[in-house]
């Protein structure tokens, strides 16, 4: 848990100079406004910025899914292979 985030995978590898967690597996992530789920993702934790392979993002009434989806800013999203 983090800033009100919580983070549950199979395995993560936590880089504490560079703020990033690479996690793997079963990744599922959860705050009050998003819910995503992915077989991995790459997160700075300080900027809850990243990139998600194969999952998918709720937040709110929109649902992103693909087989990569980059969080660029707060409310911006760019999806590749996406619906």
């Amino acid at each position: 848990a983090f800033q009100g985030q919580t983070l549950s995978c199979d395995t993560a590898t936590v880089d504490l100079i560079a703020n990033t967690v690479d996690a793997v597996g079963n990744v599922v992530i959860q705050d009050p406004r998003t819910h995503l789920e992915a077989d991995r993702i790459v997160l700075n934790y300080k900027t809850n910025l990243g990139t998600v392979y194969n999952g998918f993002v709720q937040t709110g009434q929109v649902i992103l899914e693909g087989e990569i989806i980059e969080k660029k800013g707060p409310n911006s999203y760019f999806a590749e292979q996406a619906e």
